[in-house]
């Protein structure tokens, strides 16, 4: 046999559920804010300087290699940024190519090895190239493309690097 609610049963059970739908807002809210906080943080910290642009982009390589990001059964490096943002493993901001008055771009990759540079997009003599590769160890030259050769400017092993 049903039990007939009173209306202020039934108030009581509006009021309920129109706080938990309350609660789910502002929380969803607070979650949407840290998200963003984290963007923007990121875009603040790591993407206005370039060699921690590189580090992370290397981080994003080493994922995309470990987990086979692309789903072709090779545990093979991105060969483009593009390939790193479908992946899920990098911002659409890094994977556009250009951040902070630098152009980024891969030069290499396979299932071994990759690198990638950071250059300068108005250079002068005295403008500073990036290079990183698999070692994820950052070199730098000033006035000139950075490759293999150039000095170490960041190691991830090196917690006193520039």
């Amino acid at each position: 046999m049903p039990v007939a609610r009173s209306p202020l049963d039934r108030r009581r059970r509006i009021y309920s559920l129109v706080t938990f739908a309350v609660v789910c807002v502002v929380g969803l809210s607070l979650l949407g804010g840290m998200f963003l906080r984290g963007r923007r943080e990121l875009d603040r910290k790591v993407y206005a300087h370039p060699h921690l642009a590189l580090a992370y982009l290397a981080r994003a390589e080493s994922r995309f290699r470990s987990f086979d990001r692309d789903g072709d059964g090779v545990h093979d490096f991105a060969s483009s940024l593009e390939q790193l943002e479908r992946a899920g493993v990098i911002t659409p901001r890094l994977a556009s190519g250009e951040l902070a008055g630098y152009r980024y771009r891969i030069l290499r990759a396979d299932d071994r090895s990759w690198a990638a540079v950071a250059e300068p997009i108005a250079v002068t003599s005295s403008s500073a190239f990036y290079y990183v590769d698999e070692s994820h160890v950052v070199r730098a030259r000033l006035g000139a493309p950075a490759d293999a050769g150039a000095e170490v400017y960041w190691s991830p092993d090196d917690e006193w690097s520039r």
